[in-house]
């Protein structure tokens, strides 16, 4: 029952978005742009000191919001304290949530912990009790290794591909089909919406063949100013993929990747199940300097 509570609240806070003329903001991130994050009304599972560590699970009778499901610690912290969050899953494809003292959402992340696991590194802003949100990009659940530290560790080596919810992911991106091709030098302006085929959680995608030469080396950034976005690229085997949400920064997807004889497929998806907007699909030689800007809310247009 408390899960249905905290749920009708999100959709309440939703609608009224919609009615004030303000929109609706990214489910994954439940917040306004402006304002207190929704996530802090999120029951706390158990406190966590720097440096600790806890081993948790996210089950079916947990909180989900956006198709996302969720779960919440406590962290007590030091203004200018640097600190290292890791949620590390085999089950999942992990994303966190920082929370501060005063509401706000301070941070999130995909990917930044390798493979699909998802890491925030960042100095506190403040005295006081923060909120670590772990969730899951889908409905997945499992278990899962939450930690802080003061210091970075190396990055999980590997590729999205192993345990349920990748393969159920892998399956579904390669019953996309391509709506063109891309190659170095190139890019595509589009929009999500209605028509598009949509991922299991809602959420509208559109796909691409990544062309060029075996060996070369490119950078492919998603950019939108209207949704967050998230880009995945399955390898030519079929077998693997790679994801990225925020690298191309402000909220924006980049992707390093060397070209195969065998054409990548590129799938530009958003992280809100309900976005829909205009995005540009580009692929460089060299990276290009990152994307700065808040992050934006859920695209209507």
């Amino acid at each position: 029952m408390r899960v249905e509570r905290l749920n009708r609240v999100w959709r309440v806070a939703a609608a009224l978005a919609c009615v004030s003329g303000i929109g609706v903001p990214a489910p994954v991130q439940a917040q306004f742009e402006s304002g207190p994050s929704l996530l802090q009304l999120l029951p706390v599972t158990s406190t966590l000191e720097v440096g600790g560590e806890v081993q948790g699970e996210l089950t079916a009778s947990d909180y989900v919001s956006g198709g996302h499901r969720l779960k919440a610690y406590r962290l007590e912290g030091t203004r200018g304290s640097p600190v290292t969050i890791d949620l590390v899953s085999e089950d999942f494809d992990a994303y966190l949530h920082l929370i501060g003292p005063d509401g706000t959402e301070i941070a999130t992340d995909d990917d930044s912990g390798g493979a699909c696991h998802a890491r925030i590194s960042t100095f506190l802003p403040a005295d006081g009790s923060y909120l670590i949100v772990a969730a899951s990009l889908s409905e997945s659940t499992g278990s899962f290794t939450l930690s802080t530290g003061t210091q970075q560790r190396p990055p999980a080596s590997g590729e999205c591909g192993a345990g349920a919810y990748e393969d159920d992911v892998l399956a579904h991106l390669a019953s996309i089909e391509p709506q063109g091709s891309i190659g170095p030098g190139q890019e595509i302006q589009s929009s999500l919406g209605d028509g598009d085929p949509e991922m299991t959680d809602g959420s509208f995608v559109e796909a691409y063949r990544l062309v060029g030469a075996p060996g070369r080396t490119v950078f492919i950034d998603l950019v939108s100013r209207v949704f967050d976005t998230l880009l995945f690229a399955v390898m030519p085997d079929g077998a693997r993929y790679v994801s990225d949400d925020d690298g191309g920064g402000a909220c924006n997807s980049r992707l390093q990747l060397t070209l195969e004889a065998e054409p990548h497929l590129l799938v530009v998806n958003s992280l809100a199940a309900n976005a829909t907007g205009s995005f540009t699909l580009r692929v460089s030689d060299t990276a290009a300097p990152e994307e700065t800007g808040p992050c934006p809310g859920l695209g209507t247009s």
